[in-house]
């Protein structure tokens, strides 16, 4: 049976890299045969009992999960049903409303620019960016 959670794609710096090696090796945790999600996974559920053990994060019962996930569970730019509607809106040729499409497929451009950078690398991401990719989104629905 699945345990509930999250599946994330991130990107490690090198000297995090070499860090998670460390960990395995202090833990004792034999690498062969592992993947290095996996490896990612071991370390940071090592250091973060650590930190529960050593009181820097309170150990919790669960009951407040959904509440301390709100924040994060409500994104939808980065939902597949969100990237399907994008997709399927930029798929579909130039409505006959006068627009310039040379515009749109700049738009359109841009959206998916931004969409791959929200995607990729949010933390990279200034205001205005996510405030031009709200409006984007808004213009091809």
């Amino acid at each position: 049976m699945p345990t509930p959670g999250f599946i994330v794609s991130l990107r490690i710096n090198p000297n995090d890299v070499m860090s998670i090696i460390d960990v395995l090796d202090t833990i004792g945790v034999p690498k062969q045969n592992l993947s290095f999600a996996q490896a990612t996974k071991i370390a940071l559920a090592s250091l973060l009992e650590g930190a529960r053990q050593s009181n820097l994060v309170p150990r919790r019962d669960g009951f407040e999960y959904s509440e301390m996930i709100k924040p994060f569970a409500g994104s939808t730019y980065a939902s597949r049903g969100a990237k399907l509607r994008t997709a399927y809106k930029l798929s579909r040729p130039p409505s006959d409303n006068g627009s310039d499409p040379r515009l749109d497929m700049r738009k359109a451009a841009r959206l998916e620019e931004l969409l791959f950078k929200h995607n990729h690398n949010q933390e990279n991401m200034d205001d205005a960016e996510l405030k031009e990719m709200a409006t984007l989104l808004e213009e091809t629905q």
